[in-house]
């Protein structure tokens, strides 16, 4: 019987503690913030409200909680959301095929912008979908983790 409460004992320890240094959960202003400071884009992004951000992703409102969305002109690709949905797998395939449709304007627009949207930064945390375009797709995804460690 000690052995089996020892036993339990050490995994509920190893449980927490493979809890701690992660963040549960994503706060897309939060995570928008360390985007905005952290990251160089071409020019200055402006956040879209949901509604703009379901024209221009091509999503509904079925597709997510809730979002957080920085745009900049059709000068540069350079832009970011962060979904909170309970389809991570839709959410994921949806930013995909934006970044497609980006690929095939770009290329004829503005060829020099297609390096950052074939770098795109797209992950999955939990519940969460993030996708940044940016001439450092790496620094992008330290950001990210460096939030998520928090």
């Amino acid at each position: 019987m000690k052995r089996f409460i020892t036993v339990i004992s050490a995994l509920l320890c190893v449980s927490t503690l493979a809890a701690c240094g992660k963040k549960k959960t994503i706060d897309g202003g939060e995570l928008a913030e360390a985007f905005n400071s952290g990251l160089s884009f071409s020019e200055t992004l402006v956040q879209l409200d949901d509604a703009g951000a379901e024209r221009y992703f091509f999503i509904n409102p079925n597709d997510y909680e809730e979002l957080t969305a920085y745009v900049g002109t059709k000068g540069t690709c350079d832009e970011f959301i962060i979904m909170h949905t309970n389809d991570t797998d839709t959410a994921s395939e949806k930013l995909r095929q934006h970044i497609e449709r980006l690929k095939s304007e770009y290329s004829h627009y503005r060829p020099q912008e297609t390096a950052k949207l074939d770098s795109a930064f797209v992950d999955v945390y939990r519940d969460n979908v993030v996708m940044v375009i940016s001439s450092d797709s790496a620094k992008a995804e330290e950001v990210f983790n460096n939030y998520l460690k928090k």
